[in-house]
């Protein structure tokens, strides 16, 4: 398990011993893929209902860089907990992030407004983190808050796992459409984020669609 390559998968663009599976979301369970091509996997996330998880990655070009985790996982509070061994090597450690699912889609790199929000407008968190167990490497990753302003104004701040100093971003924000909010700094770098049911801000390279037959 490489947690630079897995942390990018979950903040990509912006992110257990056996278990009670009754403390799992049931919209989170099943299947996940993302496509490279219409037939081609990129990666895929399966939530069990027994407590089960699995990552995978498809990268015909370098399989060595690949993730195949197994482990368990529990979905509390919008946060994924999982503790995972890399079906290669055997290495241990434990992903936690935020994450959304519905029906069809599932993002593990979530942000959630848990004080309530009125439209784009509010304060949206969420986290994402990797351990390994044998320490070989520090945690990795961050949590994420971005105050979005009525103003136009915006404000994001991600707190590094790791003890560093938190990175502060601020710019002006605009909605594209009823679902889509797009952030910009003064010197033109930029987010386009997508709002899922009115419920959850995510990126849209970070969102997996529901697995369905022969995929």
């Amino acid at each position: 398990m490489r947690a630079h390559s897995m942390l990018m998968v979950m903040l990509a663009g912006v992110f257990l011993a056996a278990c009670d599976s009754n403390a799992n979301d049931e919209m989170l369970m099943g299947g996940w893929v993302r496509m490279r091509t219409p037939t081609e996997v990129r990666d895929r996330y399966v939530f069990g209902a027994d407590g089960s998880f699995q990552f995978d990655e498809n990268k015909p070009g370098d399989p060595d860089n690949e993730d195949h985790l197994v482990g368990t996982y529990i979905a509390e509070g919008d946060v994924v907990t999982a503790t995972v061994s890399d079906a290669a090597t055997g290495q241990q450690g434990r992903l936690t992030f935020s994450y959304y699912a519905n029906k069809t889609q599932f993002s593990s790199a979530a942000l959630r407004a848990a004080a309530g929000h009125n439209g784009f407008v509010g304060v949206w968190t969420g986290t994402r983190k990797i351990e390994l167990t044998d320490g070989s490497e520090g945690p990795s990753g961050a949590d994420v808050q971005v105050d979005v302003r009525a103003d136009g104004s915006y404000r994001l701040t991600r707190t590094p796992v790791d003890g560093t100093a938190p990175a502060v971003e601020a710019g002006t924000w605009h909605a594209e459409d009823d679902a889509t909010v797009r952030f910009a700094t003064a010197s033109g770098f930029g987010h386009t984020l997508a709002l899922l049911d009115d419920e959850a801000l995510v990126d849209q390279s970070v969102i997996w669609q529901r697995k369905t037959n022969g995929i």
